[in-house]
């Protein structure tokens, strides 16, 4: 499969994950100057290792052998999330990143 074909497939697959509340986060690992280093971080929802694992291989590079996933548990004890939602200004706000908001045509 084509490079840009695969990342298409690829972030897909992460937005179907998000929509059915699986992804927690995901993305790449960069630099101070936002240069890529490596590859990345997915972080899922599951009750089980083997119900991780059976969702990690279902990503579409690491199913088609282009890269390796490496499952670890891990154990949310600390940590914050800001999260600010103004709807008069049609904005979201989630620790440093704002995103413009607008209701769904029906």
């Amino acid at each position: 499969m084509p490079p840009e074909k695969m990342r298409m497939v690829h972030h897909r697959y992460l937005v179907d994950l998000e929509r059915k509340g699986i992804l927690f986060a995901a993305g790449p690992f960069v630099n101070e100057k936002g240069d890529r280093v490596g590859l990345g971080m997915i972080i899922i929802r599951a009750r089980s290792t083997a119900e991780a694992t059976k969702i990690a291989m279902r990503e579409p590079y690491t199913k088609a052998g282009q890269r390796v996933m490496t499952i670890t548990p891990w154990q949310r004890n600390e940590g914050s999330l800001r999260l600010s939602l103004n709807l008069a200004d049609g904005e979201l706000r989630i620790d440093s990143r704002t995103y413009a908001i607008s209701p769904k045509n029906r």
